[in-house]
């Protein structure tokens, strides 16, 4: 088992659990995505595993957009560009993964 801050993995029978831990409704933001992204490329070189699963703690999978953080927020130039890259970047991670992906 490792964990981020909001991201935790657990490992058995060659099936790492990957959970989205934010509370109250999962929403990403950059560490989200920062997180994910290492959670999922070091799954990547794992070799005791042979599938990942991707859940949500609580009741919501995940609420998308942390739009409470944004409310508000000085914007400088690119600071749109940064996140929306970030984001792709996160997803491609788990696209990529060289495990099979199963979101429950």
């Amino acid at each position: 088992m490792f964990k981020t801050e909001i991201i935790r993995c657990e490992i058995a029978d060659h099936i790492a659990v990957v959970t989205m831990d934010n509370p109250p409704v999962n929403a990403q933001d950059q560490q989200f995505h920062e997180e994910m992204m290492l959670v999922f490329d070091t799954i990547s070189d794992m070799d005791d595993v042979r599938v990942a699963v991707l859940t949500g703690a609580g009741k919501i999978f995940s609420a998308g957009a942390n739009i409470k953080n944004k409310a508000g927020e000085e914007r400088g130039p690119g600071d749109a560009w940064q996140h929306n890259r970030r984001a792709r970047e996160c997803f491609h991670s788990i696209m990529e993964c060289r495990k099979p992906v199963i979101a429950a």
